[in-house]
């Protein structure tokens, strides 16, 4: 009716689509200011997230041209399509059915109506099923983030150094380590340092195969060999002896790994609640023994203590 008032008083067909369209541009512009801002800012959010597995990953989060290009095209068939051809419909009709739309009980009122009304319906259908799907996803994140991890995870950075690169021989290779973690914890504002052969939840791990000693060993070519090797995995991290105080992995039964359980003593292991009760059944495990079937690494391990369960994967 607003347009058909126009028209009216003289305005040109032209000049009224020109303004049309003029404001659909300005929308469309903002909005994909708006929309290049904050995708580079959850492409910088999620960047760290992504960037967790063993192996090197580059990942660019920057605007380029392409990308604006591509937003800038998109956003003309926008223009195009919910700015031009609106405004062309809006403004091809007679005066009297323009004044007479916004009439109540207008029957070409209700015609003229249908469509836009079929398509506000959809928009809001399509809507709903996005801000249900925000709002799982929201729910999901709220969920990861109060997983009892098992360690304490704030305030920690972790790094991958591998001095055999640097052209390090085996048997350096742990004085180098040494040097290293004496090194951090002299530094300041350092509260501890350790070292393990696998990061918490790096999506990489020494899975190994454990049995108590006194169990039948399964031959590798019996049918029960995939049964047994299923319920006898164990998650084997190799760590030195700050590796439990720096990550607050609270150990509950024995003693915790020190300096003395070298290459040259009997080797040893901290286990779980988890492990020990898959072993033993039992919580009670402090100075038994349990053996393994790896490709390296000792045949055989004693139980010096118990420690919480903490997630690896």
């Amino acid at each position: 009716r607003e347009l058909s008032v126009r028209i009216a008083l003289g305005a040109p067909r032209r000049r009224i689509v020109r303004q049309l369209l003029t404001e659909g541009m300005i929308l469309a512009t903002c909005g994909s200011a708006l929309g290049l801002l904050a995708a580079r800012w959850i492409a910088g959010s999620l960047q760290p997230a992504l960037q967790n597995g063993p192996d090197a990953l580059t990942i660019a989060a920057g605007l380029n041209l392409r990308l604006v290009a591509f937003v800038a095209a998109l956003a003309s068939v926008c223009v195009v399509l919910f700015a031009l051809v609106p405004a062309l419909r809006s403004t091809d009709t007679s005066l009297v059915d323009g004044l007479h739309e916004a009439g109540r009980g207008s029957a070409t009122g209700h015609r003229r109506r249908g469509l836009s009304a079929t398509l506000v319906i959809s928009q809001i259908t399509l809507s709903m099923v996005l801000v249900a799907t925000a709002l799982l996803l929201v729910r999901s994140v709220r969920q990861l983030q109060q997983v009892d991890l098992g360690f304490d995870a704030s305030r920690v950075l972790t790094f991958k150094l591998d001095p055999g690169l640097s052209g390090y021989k085996a048997e350096r290779v742990i004085d180098v380590y040494s040097t290293i973690l004496e090194r951090l914890r002299a530094a300041p504002g350092v509260e501890g340092a350790t070292l393990s052969n696998q990061t918490l939840i790096s999506n990489s791990a020494n899975v190994i195969v454990a049995a108590r000693v006194d169990e039948p060993v399964v031959d590798r070519k019996s049918v029960d060999r995939r049964a047994f090797t299923a319920s006898h995995l164990a998650w084997r991290l190799a760590v030195d002896s700050q590796f439990f105080e720096t990550m607050r992995i609270t150990i509950d039964r024995g003693r915790a790994i020190d300096d003395r359980d070298n290459r040259t003593r009997q080797p040893v292991a901290v286990v779980n609640y988890a492990l020990a009760r898959q072993l033993f059944n039992s919580d009670d495990v402090v100075g038994r023994r349990f053996r393994t079937e790896s490709m390296s690494g000792p045949p055989s391990y004693e139980i010096v203590a118990v420690c919480t369960d903490a997630v690896y994967s």
